[in-house]
């Protein structure tokens, strides 16, 4: 994890939970962990830089852990996953109000059920940290089931290996496959071998450079109810078909030509931030813009919402999903929107208005209009456009 800041995890954890840590490791325990100050960092900063580096390592990469599961969409990514195998355990974790702290609660209780939660969610939010982009997705793929089986997992990396050892590199290569329930997605994790590297490292005799065979990740993102797939890989566009090619063989049997490739995506995500708006540049001489109806889906849950109004302009349509809805707008996904645009009326005539929707991933109902022309070039800036 590249953002994450040591004291700012010790910063943002509950000290009971650091506390909770540090018992189960069976650290500092003459440091009452549990009464240090929420802010209070220093004494416990200190012991662990003067931790063996091997132990050291160890606790920092169980933070960073913590850290990932910590975020947000992960929180309710695990959120998901106790109410469908630990319904009975739904209650102790809302009780957790700190994300951080309900993240080192799953990290440290050793259940049966909840260690392949955390494992899988932990994997799981590795992948969403790869870089997707709308040029590698394709859509229009049938709503069926994978497969998954050890079999066709082998197959693929060994047609994945072949497919790199053109590049003189992917001796090896394994897949793994992770699923996720709600939205149904299944993830294909596949890591190749990369170039061996040479990278200074500093190991108890001092600073070396050891040779490493790291793994180069590539990621197939698949919903079937969607009909979409997402591919995270290195490479220009014939590598990526040829890695989508392989997938689509082995994952899902399929025969004829790669399915086609999305041009416009779109991310409404933003629409619920305070800060969002729609600029306009005065030479389109466009009045306003304002929301009509929105999709919401519920995070976690299987809730979706409609909301239809008079157009109203978009920080009034966000008080009124915060005064209407049953859960917290930071527990919602905009699926789909309904936007007006009303140009200035000239003198003495009737004002110009277009009103189009969009839906995620990629639907829209913009036609080859004068005024959608204009709606497509502010798409971007006003940052529903991926």
């Amino acid at each position: 994890m590249s953002d994450f800041l040591l004291p700012t995890f010790l910063r943002q954890t509950p000290k009971a939970s650091l506390a909770a840590y540090f018992v189960a490791r069976d650290l500092f325990s003459d440091l009452d962990v549990g009464q240090l100050r929420p802010n209070e960092i220093a004494p416990l900063f200190e012991r662990l830089q003067a931790l063996p580096e091997d132990v050291n390592a160890q606790v920092q990469r169980d933070f960073q852990e913590i850290a990932l599961l910590a975020h947000k969409p992960n929180v309710v990514l695990l959120m998901d996953e106790v109410r469908n195998v630990r319904p009975d355990l739904v209650g102790d974790v809302l009780a957790i109000e700190n994300s951080h702290g309900l993240a080192a609660w799953f990290y440290l209780h050793d259940d049966p059920d909840l260690v392949p939660i955390r494992e899988n969610c932990l994997r799981i939010a590795r992948v969403r940290e790869l870089s997707f982009t709308k040029a590698k997705r394709r859509k229009g793929l049938p709503n069926c089931v994978p497969r998954t089986d050890e079999e066709t997992l082998g197959v693929m990396a060994n047609a994945i290996s072949q497919l790199f050892q053109q590049q003189g590199r992917g001796r090896r290569c394994v897949v793994e496959h992770y699923r996720q329930l709600k939205p149904p997605t299944h993830i294909f994790a596949a890591f190749p071998e990369d170039f061996p590297q040479a990278r200074a490292e500093f190991e108890t005799e001092g600073l070396r450079w050891p040779s490493r065979r790291p793994a180069l990740n590539v990621a197939f993102v698949y919903r079937p109810d969607q009909g979409t797939l997402d591919v995270s890989a290195p490479g220009k566009r014939k590598d990526v078909d040829a890695l989508l090619g392989i997938f689509m063989a082995t994952a899902l049997a399929w025969t004829g030509p790669l399915p086609r490739h999305s041009e416009r995506c779109f991310t409404l995500q933003n629409l619920l931030d305070p800060r969002a708006g729609f600029p306009t540049e005065p030479a389109d001489g466009i009045e306003r813009v304002d929301v009509v109806a929105m999709h919401l889906e519920r995070l976690g849950s299987t809730q979706e919402v409609h909301v239809i109004d008079e157009p109203l302009p978009l920080p009034a349509f966000q008080q009124r999903l915060a005064d209407t809805l049953k859960f917290r707008l930071d527990e919602a996904r905009v699926v789909g929107v309904k936007l007006r645009v009303t140009w200035f009326a000239p003198d003495g005539g009737k004002a110009r208005t277009a009103t189009f929707s969009l839906g995620h991933p990629d639907s829209h109902d913009l036609r080859d209009l004068p005024e959608h022309r204009v709606i497509w070039r502010y798409l971007d800036r006003w940052g529903l456009q991926e």
